[in-house]
């Protein structure tokens, strides 16, 4: 509950919704701090709750700000509202429409592609190959049944919750384990039982889990001797996936 973690937390409302909603809202939230004390606190109060649970949680991730989001568009529809009887109000009330379907259309389709703040970063569908079947069967042929496999990268997709549901959903008989959810020191605790430890390299430690990551790291490499590389994977953003199993 520091600054840092309130900049943090304005930054990924940023992603979400984009500079001109953002703006937007730190008008409508001014606005109603001097016309509507009372449903200005009804709508920051929710904020700093839903930021405090996050915190405690340590899940204020991007993707988890979406709670927020009903009461930023509350807030806009309020300041949003009051204009209707202001000069220009019809032609304010259309650009605002309009960025609006900019946005939505940029989360969307992908479109349009404007590199910059104005409106959230572009996402296209994707087909990318993540090697995750490609991973498994390779734990799978370098005899990995009944071991246990630890991945050490909070990766979105090649974390231990994602290759945990392929696991099942193919039916592997080994045991898969998100390493920053077990924690360091639950991880140097029972270190010598894991067989398997998968990592992506180069890969810069960020985000909530960043600090826990990093350490996960650096007291395998402090190792790393112990262990061989089964495989190695080229991935889509041009880092390189490593199997390590221990000889």
């Amino acid at each position: 509950l520091t600054i840092q973690g309130w900049i943090y937390y304005a930054n990924s409302i940023l992603d979400a919704v984009g500079a001109v909603f953002l703006i937007l809202f730190a008008v409508s939230i001014y606005y109603l701090y001097k016309n509507n004390r009372y449903l200005f606190l009804g709508l920051l109060t929710p904020i700093a709750l839903i930021y405090i649970i996050l915190t405690l949680l340590s899940n204020k991730d991007p993707r988890y700000i979406m709670p927020v989001l009903p009461f930023v568009a509350i807030s806009i529809g309020v300041f949003v509202s009051s204009l209707a009887n202001r000069k220009y109000s019809t032609i304010l009330t259309f650009i605002i429409l309009l960025f609006g379907l900019l946005n939505i259309s940029a989360l969307t389709f992908g479109q349009p592609d404007i590199d910059n703040k104005i409106l959230p970063n572009p996402e296209h569908p994707k087909k990318e190959d993540w090697k995750i079947y490609a991973l498994l069967e390779a734990i799978k042929e370098s005899g990995g049944e009944g071991k246990i496999v630890v991945v050490l990268p909070d990766h979105p997709y090649l974390n231990g919750q994602s290759l945990n549901f392929y696991r099942l959903k193919e039916g592997y008989k080994f045991a898969i384990y998100n390493g920053v959810y077990i924690g360091y020191e639950a991880f140097v605790h029972n270190f010598d039982k894991i067989t398997y430890i998968i990592l992506i390299d180069p890969r810069e430690h960020k985000g909530v889990y960043g600090d826990i990551e990093k350490k996960l790291y650096e007291f395998f490499y402090e190792r790393k001797d112990n262990f061989e590389v089964v495989k190695v994977f080229d991935l889509p953003d041009n880092s390189k996936l490593y199997i390590y199993k221990r000889t």
